[in-house]
C-alpha cells in the first residue's frame, strides 16, 4: 500500500514538474517575444515631424480653351475672409508658391461676386469711371463681364477725394467687383496678363489673416500712404464702361 501511494505521489510530482517546466518554457518564450517586440519598437528611430508646407497644392479646373503656356499666376479670391492670394507654379507645374496676399472687398449680400474660375480679360483702365455711380477707381482689370479688380473708390480721377470704401476693406460691400488698395490693384494691373486664372470661391474663414492684412485706417478721408505712380497710358483700348459694377 505504501509502495502504491509512493508510486502515485512520484507520478504526480513528476507531472507537476513537467507542467511547471512547460509553463515556464511557454512563459519564457512569450516574455522573449515581448522583449523582442519592445526592442524593435525602441530600436526604431522616432519619425521626425515633417514640416508642413506653407501652401498646399492648389487644384483648379481650368476653363475650356484656357492657354496652357505663358501664364505665370493663379489668383484666388476667398470671399469668406476677403483675402486675395497670388500663387506661382512650382517645379512640378503646380500652383503652390504663395507670392502675394491682399486684403479686399467683395460683393455685398445683395450684389454678390459670383464664384467661378475665370481668365483675366485684356481690358485695363488706369482711371476707370463708373457712369452709373459717378465715381472713379484706379487700375481696373477685367475679371469677367462687369466684374473687375480695381482700387477703392474715389470721387475724382487721379485718385483724388477718396470715399469710405477704403475703411471697408476686409468686409463685403462692393457691387460685385473686387476692391483693393491702389498699390495692390496696380500690381495686378501691371503683372497679370490676359489669361491669368482667377478662382473666386467661398473658403474657410481666417480672421487672423484678414486682420493682419488690413491697412492703417483712413482719417478724414485722406489716404494714409503715398499713392503709387500713375500709369501714363492705358494698356489696351478701353471698352464701354457704363454697365460696369464697382
Amino acid at each position: 500500500m505504501n509502495r502504491i501511494v509512493m508510486t502515485l505521489m512520484g507520478l504526480l510530482l513528476a507531472g507537476t514538474l513537467a507542467t511547471g517546466m512547460t509553463h515556464g518554457a511557454t512563459g519564457t518564450a512569450a516574455q522573449e517575444q515581448a522583449d523582442e517586440m519592445t526592442a524593435q519598437v525602441v530600436a526604431e528611430p522616432a519619425a521626425e515631424t515633417a514640416a508642413q508646407p506653407a501652401v498646399k497644392s492648389v487644384a483648379v479646373a481650368e476653363p475650356a480653351g484656357a492657354p496652357k503656356d505663358g501664364r505665370p499666376w493663379l489668383i484666388r479670391v476667398n470671399l469668406t475672409d476677403m483675402v486675395v492670394s497670388v500663387y506661382a507654379k512650382d517645379t512640378q507645374g503646380e500652383y503652390t508658391r504663395l507670392v502675394k496676399q491682399f486684403i479686399a472687398t467683395g460683393g455685398a449680400a445683395d450684389t454678390r461676386t459670383p464664384s467661378n474660375v475665370y481668365e483675366l480679360k485684356a481690358y485695363r483702365d488706369a482711371d476707370h469711371y463708373f457712369v452709373k455711380f459717378d465715381c472713379w477707381a484706379a487700375y481696373a482689370t477685367q475679371i469677367s463681364g462687369p466684374y473687375l479688380f480695381h482700387s477703392v473708390i474715389f470721387n475724382a480721377p487721379g485718385m483724388q477725394g477718396m470715399n469710405g470704401s477704403y475703411n471697408n476693406l476686409g468686409r463685403a460691400g462692393s457691387h460685385g467687383c473686387i476692391r483693393l488698395t491702389p498699390e495692390e490693384a496696380k500690381w495686378i494691373f501691371d503683372n497679370c496678363p490676359a489669361g491669368t486664372l482667377v478662382d473666386i470661391y467661398h473658403g474657410e474663414a481666417n480672421p487672423d489673416l484678414t486682420q493682419s492684412l488690413l491697412p492703417p485706417p483712413s482719417i478724414d478721408g485722406k489716404y494714409p500712404a503715398a499713392m503709387p505712380p500713375k500709369a501714363r497710358e492705358k494698356r489696351v483700348q478701353p471698352v464701354e464702361i457704363g454697365e460696369y459694377n464697382k
